[in-house]
């Protein structure tokens, strides 16, 4: 009898043991269901920064000792595709988390997220209404509040008194719209006229004589629309001052010669000399052989801020909401980052800045 107790102890340890290895080598699975294709198609930098983050993390042994597993998916830019995919990862492999992009999917992604109590970490997502949905919705960008403050900057500093904004007709571009009306009303010595233009088409044409009476314009897109516009701006010889969206700071944008002069809102990571921002583009560089941008170095701090918070932790669903809104600082390619217990809106910060020969000059 006692032999066979004895027997029964050293299988339940044996059992105990691979169960405990088997949940350590269990991978962290992500689900990243962002833009590859559509208009959102310059969300393929913020997929290299999470794929380099998590390459990072699996050679150095994982998170917890369980290796990092990223489950991509391209959205099309579409909210109905989406929400298909969402369902369909649920269904198949029950992620720990889920990464997005662009405040228009994570708009529609998020209630989906709040009814299955998975966190939802949304990135170049500036849209502050977002994390609104829930406790499980998590927002990692600049909001769109902060994108005002650069451009009253400008505008005071060039005593302008009119302004002609174009602005993308969808949730990005009508929100800073409304923002910057209400901090324009606040001066009460600046008068606007508005110009939307549908995210399909970018032709302002037929809107053009009016824009060209206009002291300055204010762009607000993605880098793809603000190309076009600006390109559109330069050959009809616009004369004014043009102040532009944080996205006027990525390298497709800055490197036109119809960007020159241009006055912008800018995060830290083009500043050649902040070290952090430096070391990053080192090895973004070297590995996808394009230019790092704020919108990739999003991608791999929000990776590296999950995998930091989540060291030494149990990594499920309900601890990773936790660890999540339990505040934290964080230093990083975007600069220092405080959040505050209980917040899930993670910003951070932009300065004045003015595109010179294809670079940054920050005021």
């Amino acid at each position: 009898m006692k032999k066979k107790f004895e027997l029964f102890l050293i299988f339940s340890v044996v059992v105990a043991v691979f169960m405990s290895s088997c949940v350590k080598n269990d991978p962290v699975r992500i689900a990243v269901i962002i833009s590859s294709t559509g208009s959102g198609s310059h969300m393929s930098e913020t997929t290299d920064g999470i794929r380099l983050a998590a390459e990072e993390l699996n050679e150095w042994g994982g998170i917890n000792e369980r290796p990092v597993e990223l489950i991509v998916r391209d959205n099309e830019t579409s909210q109905e595709k989406a929400v298909e995919l969402f369902n369909e990862l649920e269904q198949e492999y029950n992620p720990e988390i889920y990464i997005t992009a662009l405040s228009s999917i994570s708009l529609a992604i998020a209630p989906l997220a709040q009814q299955n109590k998975v966190p939802l970490l949304c990135l170049v997502s500036s849209n502050t209404e977002i994390t609104k949905t829930g406790d499980c919705i998590f927002r990692f960008y600049v909001s769109a509040a902060k994108e005002i403050p650069p451009i009253m900057y400008f505008i005071d500093k060039k005593r302008l008194k009119n302004v002609a904004v174009i602005y993308r007709n969808d949730a990005l571009g009508i929100f800073i719209m409304n923002l910057f009306e209400e901090a324009i009303k606040a001066e009460n010595t600046v008068s606007i006229s508005s110009f939307a233009y549908e995210p399909e088409n970018t032709d302002i044409g037929k809107n053009m004589d009016d824009i060209l009476k206009a002291q300055s314009v204010y762009v607000v897109g993605y880098a793809t629309d603000m190309s076009d516009i600006l390109i559109q701006l330069h050959d009809a010889d616009y004369n004014g001052v043009i102040l532009a969206h944080s996205s006027a700071s990525q390298t497709q944008v800055r490197e036109l010669a119809a960007a020159d002069g241009i006055c912008c809102s800018a995060p830290i990571i083009y500043n050649s000399n902040y070290s952090y921002a430096a070391e990053l583009k080192d090895k973004f560089e070297s590995e996808f052989n394009t230019p790092l941008n704020h919108y990739g170095a999003n991608g791999y701090e929000a990776v590296k801020i999950f995998a930091s918070l989540m060291e030494g932790k149990e990594i499920n669903r309900e601890e990773i909401r936790t660890q999540l809104s339990g505040g934290f600082v964080n230093t990083g390619s975007l600069g220092k980052i405080f959040v505050k217990e209980g917040s899930r809106d993670f910003d951070f910060e932009l300065m004045p800045a003015v595109i010179k020969n294809g670079n940054l000059s920050y005021e």
